[in-house]
């Protein structure tokens, strides 16, 4: 035991302490705060007393006392104490003890509760997992679940979004915040409780020098919760208020489909664009089904088929008689609902205002009866059943095809499919699977749609498929000389028949309509002219019958050409072609760096590097040597002189010969005294003035002919003597063109004379 200081007597006492003094606390339970009286009795051959408290492992108390006597501790601490009590004299001494705890207050094992501020009646709520002071509108984030440990503290959830109550950071100073988060079970999420002055105090178990505190002792919307030093101020006192009416929300799925149906009378509530009213017979796809999402607070966003709105309490309403409507999504509480279970069916309860309930308006069952807000009454009006929906059946959904008519071309036709059920776009391989079937052959086919996971059952759309009014057989480009690109075509016996059908070929900003065609093997053969710089232009050829267009397709020279060239070994045809086809992709390039276009995309891009430089290692000099064709003839009369001649590069190449017209003739006067020719040619001419000059142009020269001797007659009908003839050839401007000092025009004229040579060779080679 302990020492004491005994007093100096004169004589020792007889006899020793034999009696043990007995010490009794003067209750059997204490908490945090309250006050504890121990008393003790007198014993005999005492002559002094000593008092100790021990408290968690120090001496908080050592005193001498008198016998039968007491001593108060005030304020208790969490723990256990022991007291002593020592009787003595100089002899000897005995001890007494008795040991008692003092825990936090046990408020109950599991529980809901409000936090209120007591002195302004402030509620504390989980503000998206900040705590601070809200507004009392019975919102779930006013609500908490307790839930005591076993060391007497509590953690302490939010309804709102199942986080806990804690010290952020599990921090302990000051001012430290305090907000929700997912449990994680650290003392600074563990709460202990104790009486204060006016309510109670809530104490972290991280910090239990601190506790739960209102900055500055605020009781505005929005004033934070923080940590801070126990002071028995009004910011740290609160009611822990239980609810035991708190309503019992269910947790009814957290995904589903579903009918919100009047329990009573089986009337299904429908979005009436945007009211929710009783429905009625031939209501729209999808505004009977409801889509149920399950939030973290416990609620449910509910979303029409319809429209894709979420059920919504209008202007955000708590009043009775609010309207019931569907609105965009915003995510507020107006716009979530509780759950609860009512004596025949579910009683929905919206999150803003908890107080009210979901109601058909008089307990209506009428298709229109509107629906709206009104206080818990028990009645029918208020009670539904969430009848889930395991599939939606597709029956009503809204098909739509990319095409739904064809033309028979011997192959499947598959259009794409777009299905929308109310406001959804349903996706193909998730929501439903397509058939096709009756697809090849002219007639009617057939697009069935099968529902597959939450969607169930079939539709059927049909689309139709006609006889062919053509087919596009083939292509062909005669490498001749014309740059003619052949379109071999099968008509419909009704198109071939009609004299206003055409075909109409675009080619850059040139549009050739032609009726006119060839027939070959049976195909019917239309022909497109393309000019040289443009055989790398796609032609979009359109089929024109009874006001109606059909595109055929589109193609250019410059593909059909790097076919052959790209396949030269691979076909014997496309062998002998290839260096003619090369010889064309060469001179359209020049043309177009010639003419200024598109010289971004030059037509010889795909020939090989050793074919390009054929013709630029053509020196001008070889081809002056080697281009031995004059001009002459009877160069001048009294009307006429004869000035020179160029080439037209057109889809075929042309030669214009100029003439000084020195009476200022006109054609009709020209026609009237002149018979004008090309000379054992059939060759088609044409004619035109241009001031005091006339062009007199010989059309259609293909390759082979370039290096050909061309004598135009202008024969005189009156006088013979004022007769003349011109002999020419389009080699003599190729061979004059050597001299321009023009670096397009050089480089365009070798291309054309390379192009001339390969294909008078590929011509004598198809002869033979």
């Amino acid at each position: 035991f302990w020492g004491v200081i005994r007093p100096n007597f004169s004589e020792p006492p007889s006899d020793p302490v034999t009696t043990t003094p007995s010490i009794w606390k003067n209750s059997d339970s204490y908490t945090v705060g309250n006050s504890a009286t121990l008393t003790w009795n007198s014993v005999d051959n005492a002559t002094g007393y000593w008092f100790s408290v021990w408290y968690k492992g120090e001496q908080i108390v050592t005193t001498q006392v008198s016998g039968s006597s007491e001593y108060t501790l005030n304020n208790l601490g969490e723990g256990e104490y022991t007291a002593f009590i020592t009787a003595y004299n100089d002899i000897s001494s005995k001890q007494g003890s008795v040991t008692f705890r003092v825990n936090y207050l046990d408020i109950g094992t599991n529980f809901i509760a409000n936090i209120i501020k007591v002195d302004s009646w402030s509620h504390v709520v989980n503000d998206n997992t900040n705590a601070c002071i809200g507004k009392e509108v019975g919102n779930a984030n006013e609500y908490y679940e307790f839930v005591r440990q076993s060391d007497g503290s509590y953690i302490i959830k939010s309804l709102e979004d199942g986080k806990y109550l804690e010290v952020s950071d599990g921090g302990n100073k000051n001012g430290q915040n305090v907000g929700f988060s997912g449990y994680t079970g650290e003392n600074n999420q563990r709460w202990y409780i104790k009486n204060g002055s006016s309510g109670k105090i809530l104490i972290p178990k991280n910090a239990t020098g601190s506790c739960l505190d209102i900055s500055n002792n605020g009781s505005a919307v929005g004033t934070n919760a923080q940590i801070w030093a126990q002071a028995g101020v009004a910011a740290q006192e609160f009611s822990i208020y239980t609810q035991s009416n708190i309503p019992n929300f269910i947790n009814f799925g957290d995904d589903f489909y579903a009918n919100i149906i009047k329990a009573s009378t089986w009337s299904t509530l429908v979005n009436k664009n945007p009211n929710l009213e009783v429905g009625g017979e031939g209501e729209a796809e999808g505004s009977d089904i409801w889509h149920f999402r399950r939030m973290k607070d416990g609620t449910y966003i509910i979303q029409s088929l319809f429209d894709g709105k979420y059920l919504d309490v209008e202007k955000f309403s708590n009043q009775k008689g609010a309207n019931v409507y569907c609105y965009d999504y915003t995510g507020d509480s107006n716009q979530r609902w509780y759950l609860t279970l009512g004596k025949n069916g579910k009683v929905l309860i919206p999150k803003n205002a908890t107080g009210l309930c979901l109601d058909v308006f008089n307990d209506g069952s009428d298709a229109g009866t509107n629906a709206q807000l009104w206080e818990p009454n028990g009645t029918t009006a208020q009670e539904f059943n969430v009848y889930k929906e395991d599939t939606i059946k597709l029956g009503t959904a809204n098909v739509t095809l990319s095409n739904n008519n064809y033309i028979y071309d011997g192959k499947e036709k598959k259009p794409d499919v777009t299905v929308k059920y109310g406001y959804a776009t349903l996706q193909q391989g998730t929501d439903y699977t397509v058939e096709y079937s009756n697809n090849v052959k002219a007639g009617t086919a057939t697009v069935t749609i099968k529902g597959t996971g939450i969607y169930s059952g079939t539709v059927s759309k049909n689309f139709e498929i006609k006889e062919a009014l053509y087919t596009v057989y083939g292509y062909q480009v005669v490498i001749n000389g014309n740059f003619d690109l052949k379109y071999y075509i099968d008509l419909s016996k009704e198109v071939a028949n009609d004299t206003d059908a055409y075909i109409e070929f675009k080619i850059g900003d040139r549009v050739q309509k032609v009726k006119q065609r060839e027939t070959s093997n049976g195909h019917y053969v239309y022909t497109c002219e393309v000019p040289v710089a443009q055989i790398g232009d796609k032609v979009t050829a359109t089929l024109h019958y009874k006001d109606k267009l059909y595109a055929l397709s589109q193609y250019s020279v410059k593909d059909y050409l790097n076919t052959i060239v790209q396949n030269k070994d691979k076909k014997e045809e496309y062998g002998k072609a290839a260096d003619i086809a090369s010889a064309i992709l060469n001179y359209g390039a020049r043309a177009q760096l010639y003419f200024g276009y598109k010289t971004d995309s030059l037509v010889y891009s795909a020939l090989p590097d050793a074919e390009i430089k054929k013709v630029d290692s053509i020196l001008a000099q070889d081809i002056k040597k080697a281009i031995t064709n004059k001009e002459s003839g009877n160069l001048e009369n009294n009307d006429f002189k004869y000035y020179g001649a160029s080439l037209v590069c057109k889809s075929d190449t042309g030669m214009k010969l100029y003439f000084e017209n020195k009476n200022s003739l006109s054609l009709k006067e020209i026609d009237k005294k002149y018979d004008i020719s090309v000379k054992d040619c059939k060759k088609q001419i044409s004619k035109s003035i241009n001031g005091n000059m006339i062009c007199i142009t010989i059309n259609d020269l293909n390759a082979i002919e370039l290096d050909d001797n061309f004598v135009v007659q202008m024969t005189n009908k009156q006088n013979s003597s004022q007769s003349m003839s011109v002999s020419t050839s389009p080699y003599i401007y190729i061979k004059k063109s050597m001299d321009s000092g023009n670096a397009k025009l050089i480089n365009l004229s070798k291309a054309m004379y390379w192009y001339s040579q390969k294909a008078m060779e590929y011509s004598a080679t198809e002869n033979r």
